[in-house]
């Protein structure tokens, strides 16, 4: 099990930028700035999504949990993730897996790869 943010270092809480994590109270939250500033007493802002809205939140370390194992949105340093574009002509969906199909012509569809998935 990961440790929550209040648990880790200065270093290592920079290093969960852009990283998703579990809120105490809200569930699964984007963290989005870490030993930024102090406001109330709380010094990360997440991200967490609300009717499929993102709006940001301030919370204390101690109710932020960082998620290794799940995709990153962004790193650390703000930029994308590592991955590259996959170009098809075709995307399909069946029962949750994206089945992408190739053909002669031009692409008409993207989607991104992520290094945690085989492109």
């Amino acid at each position: 099990m990961t440790k929550p943010l209040a648990d880790m270092t200065p270093t290592e809480r920079a290093e969960c930028v852009g990283m998703w994590g579990n809120h105490t109270f809200w569930g699964q939250v984007l963290i989005s700035i870490t030993d930024g500033v102090q406001f109330r007493g709380v010094n990360v802002e997440v991200i967490r999504f609300i009717d499929g809205r993102p709006v940001r939140e301030w919370a204390r370390t101690s109710e932020v949990t960082p998620r290794p194992d799940l995709p990153r949105a962004w790193a650390p340093d703000g930029t994308p993730p590592t991955g590259q574009w996959e170009h098809a002509e075709y995307l399909g969906d069946h029962k949750g897996m994206t089945d992408v199909y190739y053909f002669d012509g031009d692409p008409t569809h993207r989607r991104w790869v992520g290094e945690w998935e085989e492109a």
